[in-house]
């Protein structure tokens, strides 16, 4: 490795850099001129990412907007807690109609980010215990 190899490096990735903070600008005005005809800019910029999305990822975005919203409906709500603890679908007492389809895949998706969480746990109880360790060196050493 040179001097002469950095400084090329260095001043490449300047020039980079300023290419970037000019596209930067350019999609800004192009947000601006969309919200001088009406478009609302927050919105678009969501619209293009999902458009740039993979479809796989998408429809999982959905899915979990949709049991995020299915959540905050009370009789849903309930059913997905009594179909996730009895591993069927419940109907409401109250005899409130349900979309028994939400409530299935609620429970699905909920047991899928269940499984995940328990790995994060199983990384936090791995990360506690070197975090003991390291404690535990620290007051022999002192």
């Amino acid at each position: 490795m040179t001097d002469a190899w950095l400084k090329s490096a260095a001043d490449r990735i300047n020039r980079l850099l300023d290419e970037k903070q000019g596209i930067g600008a350019d999609i800004a005005d192009v947000f601006l001129e969309a919200k001088s005809k009406g478009y609302v800019p927050k919105v678009l910029r969501k619209a293009i990412t999902r458009q740039r999305m993979e479809p796989a990822k998408r429809q999982e975005e959905d899915s979990i907007l949709e049991l995020y919203e299915a959540a905050l409906d009370g009789p849903t709500r309930e059913a997905v807690k009594l179909a996730a603890s009895r591993g069927h679908l419940a109907r409401d007492r109250r005899g409130d109609r349900l979309d028994h389809s939400t409530v299935a895949r609620s429970v699905a998706l909920k047991k899928k980010w269940c499984d995940r969480s328990k790995d994060d746990c199983g990384r936090r109880a791995v990360r506690q215990r070197h975090r003991q360790i390291r404690s535990q060196r620290n007051q022999h050493a002192d």
